[in-house]
């Protein structure tokens, strides 16, 4: 994404309207500033503020790059560690029993519906993956375009609804 803010503007104007990571369970229960994270000269680790729970909401880590006319801004979003941990252990188990069907079925046995199971369970944790991860990114990244298409310092930022 690029954006005529030299790369301190950039930087000023998105610690602008993200607020310090919370350490426990936010208890605001009005309206967020809409991000909240770390913004270093140079490069940001945030996430959205939300009442509610996501496991899979993505955090960005990005970093600002000089470019003409600007600067580039590169953001990565990916969900929390644990989450991507997790996620590789059930695939790994269901991934098994799957691969264990299969042996079984190329072996002679008879399919059945009961063996179907871990397939459903693959498809079904692919797709509440792809669909919560997925909602969030598309507002994350709406945010980060409004913070960085706007080069007018004093004009108010609208943020995000939730």
């Amino acid at each position: 994404m690029n954006t005529p803010l030299t790369i301190d503007e950039a930087s000023a104007a998105l610690a602008k309207v993200v607020r310090p990571r919370s350490r426990w369970f936010p208890l605001s229960f009005g309206k967020s500033s809409g991000f909240e994270g770390k913004v270093v000269n140079g490069g940001f680790n945030i996430n959205r503020a939300i009442d509610y729970r996501n496991s899979f909401l993505p955090i960005l880590h990005g970093r600002f790059h000089p470019a003409p006319g600007g600067s580039t801004i590169e953001v990565k979003m990916i969900p929390h560690t644990s989450v991507i941990a997790f996620l590789a252990l059930w695939y790994v188990l269901i991934g098994g029993a799957l691969f264990q069907t299969v042996v079984e079925w190329r072996g002679g046995a008879e399919l059945t519906s009961r063996d179907l199971i871990p397939l459903g369970m693959l498809a079904f944790v692919y797709l509440m993956c792809f669909f919560a991860f997925g909602f969030e990114a598309r507002k994350a990244t709406e945010f980060i375009q409004r913070v960085f298409e706007d080069d007018r310092p004093n004009k108010a930022l609208q943020l995000p609804a939730r």
